[in-house]
């Protein structure tokens, strides 16, 4: 039996972020694997990686922040003579590179794909790039479920009765939002595709984690599709979280079921609010105590919200109120934040009273929209990829100095902090909450 090696490369992570959660893409590639193989899976961000390690053949998975890493790795093992294939989100965007530390490159989703790369190799085969012309099917079977089992015993975070504190799944792929800083649209597609229902249910069933991240982009912008989802979900006592928006708010009946169905926790980014804003409309009944109009798109994020904070507080609030808890995510270096930015978020992050915040430097991720415009103005100052994390400046700002990106940054954490550390914070943010608040 031929032995197959999956690396997922260690990153750099904020110092204040003591959380670790495994990674769905390389679990996926392992449980698109044809039997007939031993599989491995070591993630260097749990536990410290073999590099003295014999398979037959590694396929690494990374995203940009884990390239670097991921480079040294397949030289490594490339320089015992034993063949690397390398995918992921980096690999697919910047395949001429990668190409360069691996035998061969999946570009894109490895469904339809993976199978033949092994099968190639048996043979002898192996061809230096592959990628599929169409968008995959991603319905399954059991066998295609992510392979938890492979996961290492140690180094996630759990909970007291010992199951990992965070699993992830997906509902779907793609993402039509567009949002300039983004690349999954380029990677995944810039529609939604959801999988079966039927599928994503039972790979839920298998699952055992405290709580599992549907790492989708798009529940506030498919509602039937995740309606039908947390409704068949509703009786069986899940704890789930995923990134939101805050014009849930603007369908009580949708929150509620999501609710209702376990959904807890919210990514909510304050980043990218909707530039036509419009004051609070007049009820249209009594169980409609406003109407908020809020989008995903990338805004002057002190016109939009922090000098006029009422209607988001308000929408915060109702958030809340329904039972979810909120991770508030910042991003700062935009064009039009000048460098009393930080404060002004950290005092939106206090008022609004949100259990956890994430700050971050803007990243010009690969192929993303804003890399490629910031590339055509000069401003992009590396690409040192283990510096693409949010936690350094890689380009220069137009309203301030990057080492003022970088020290206002860090300067948020300390202070958003500083009266309850981060780990309590998310403690509290992620304890057993089987009813609604109020």
């Amino acid at each position: 039996m031929k032995k197959l090696l999956i690396i997922s490369p260690k990153w750099e992570k904020f110092r204040h972020w003591p959380f670790h959660m495994s990674l769905l893409g390389p679990l996926t590639v392992a449980g698109l694997t044809p039997d007939g193989w031993d599989i491995e899976y070591m993630d260097e961000n749990a536990e410290p990686l073999r590099l003295d390690a014999t398979p037959d053949i590694v396929a690494i998975s990374a995203m940009t922040a884990q390239a670097a890493r991921g480079y040294e790795i397949a030289d490594s093992f490339r320089a015992r003579n034993i063949p690397v294939v390398m995918g992921g989100i980096h690999a697919t965007l910047v395949p001429d590179e990668a190409v360069n530390h691996a035998d061969s490159v999946v570009i894109g989703e490895a469904e339809g794909i993976w199978p033949t790369v092994l099968a190639d190799y048996t043979i002898g085969a192996l061809q230096p790039r592959y990628q599929r012309a169409t968008r995959p099917d991603l319905s399954c079977s059991a066998g295609a479920f992510a392979r938890r089992d492979l996961l290492p015993k140690t180094g996630y975070t759990k909970i007291p009765g010992g199951n990992r504190a965070v699993d992830t799944i997906q509902a779907g792929r793609g993402c039509g939002k567009n949002c300039e800083h983004c690349n999954v649209p380029a990677v995944l597609g810039v529609r939604f595709r959801p999988r079966p229902l039927n599928d994503v249910l039972a790979e839920i069933a298998t699952t055992t984690s405290h709580f599992l991240f549907l790492t989708d982009d798009c529940l506030p912008t498919e509602p039937v599709h995740f309606a039908n989802l947390f409704s068949a979900l509703r009786g069986q006592n899940r704890r789930f979280l995923s990134v939101g928006a805050l014009h849930l708010v603007n369908d009580l009946p949708y929150l509620k079921l999501l609710v209702d169905g376990g959904l807890r926790v919210l990514y909510l980014g304050f980043d990218r609010l909707d530039p036509t804003w419009r004051p609070v409309k007049a009820r249209a009944a009594v169980d409609e105590p406003y109407h908020v109009d809020i989008k995903m798109h990338d805004v002057d994020f002190c016109r939009d919200f922090l000098n006029r904070p009422g209607i988001y507080l308000d929408a915060i609030k109702c958030i809340r109120d329904h039972g979810i808890s909120i991770i508030a995510t910042f991003a700062f270096g935009f064009d039009d934040d000048s460098p009393d930015i930080f404060e002004r978020c950290i005092e939106f992050a206090v008022k609004s009273e949100v259990e956890l915040a994430d700050f971050a430097a803007l990243t010009p991720y690969p192929k993303s929209p804003l890399a490629v415009r910031l590339a055509r103005e000069s401003r992009i100052l590396t690409t040192n990829w283990r510096l693409y994390n949010g936690c350094h400046a890689v380009f220069r700002p137009k309203l301030m100095s990057p080492q003022q990106l970088e020290e206002g940054t860090l300067w948020a954490w300390d202070t958003f902090n500083r009266e309850k550390p981060y780990f309590r914070r998310m403690i509290e943010t992620f304890r057993a909450k089987d009813e609604p608040r109020g």
